[in-house]
């Protein structure tokens, strides 16, 4: 933990860096585990704390995931959790790759929470009220969250946006730069309704709805202003393959379900 409390000038802007990614192959909506990747928001125990927290997490009790699993009905397995104390989201691709090997990730709940630290290192080394300094943290940071986005896609893998859903974006490089390539914003993805099917023992189709909400900075620093052009409503039609490095998206093609206001 840090020596000593700090508050960030109000006028720097905090992008959300919280990615909670479904990747589910199943015949209903159940999950049967849960992996999990980020830093002490969800450690139980990779990074210890110290005396005075409760049972080597930095909280005053058990973390969200283990509550989740227990909502859930799935006995939590903390082999699953990836997640380490103290580190930032630079760290997230080697967590990936170091998911043990397992039989069920068919059927897993998948999720990346990260993004707190990279902001803590940035105030604590002197980044104040340089605005250069946290383009340049908080660019860091989205970056590192869009390549554990991208390395879920299959190398040839596909996608395309709700808002132009006949022009895809193929290969996972090009995925990855059409996600740094978007201009900055605040949004929120909120996604129901999963349903996955089995078409084989490596191949599935999923289906899910979005609400997508966007809004501009706000002047005078405070939340961002809600679009004109929000929520849009539509659908994601997925396929699914899996592959030596677990499951993936061999394509995402997004639609609307309805217009946006005139």
């Amino acid at each position: 933990m840090f020596p000593h409390r700090f508050r960030l000038p109000v006028r720097v802007i905090f992008p959300t860096v919280l990615a909670i990614l479904f990747l589910t192959v199943t015949t209903g909506n159940s999950f049967t585990a849960i992996y999990a990747f980020g830093d002490s928001l969800t450690d139980t125990g990779r990074n210890p704390s110290g005396s005075g927290y409760y049972n080597g997490r930095y909280s005053n009790g058990p973390l969200w995931i283990e509550y989740l699993s227990a909502m859930l009905g799935i006995p939590y397995d903390s082999t699953n959790n990836l997640a380490v104390s103290g580190s930032t989201t630079s760290a997230l691709l080697s967590q990936i790759a170091g998911m043990p090997a397992s039989a069920n990730p068919g059927s897993a709940l998948f999720t990346v929470w990260s993004g707190g630290n990279d902001f803590l290192d940035g105030a604590l080394g002197g980044n104040g009220e340089n605005d250069a300094a946290w383009s340049v943290t908080i660019s860091n940071a989205v970056l590192n969250l869009t390549n554990a986005v991208a390395a879920l896609y299959t190398e040839d893998g596909r996608m395309s946006r709700p808002t132009a859903p006949d022009e895809f974006i193929s290969g996972r490089a090009a995925i990855l730069a059409a996600f740094t390539a978007r201009p900055r914003r605040a949004s929120r993805h909120v996604v129901a309704n999963v349903l996955v099917t089995l078409e084989g023992e490596e191949r599935a189709r999923a289906a899910s709805q979005i609400l997508l909400y966007t809004g501009t900075a706000a002047e005078d620093g405070g939340l961002p202003i809600l679009s004109a052009t929000s929520p849009l409503v539509g659908t994601w039609q997925d396929i699914v393959v899996k592959t030596p490095e677990g499951w993936r998206f061999a394509e995402r093609r997004g639609s609307l379900d309805f217009r946006a206001r005139s």
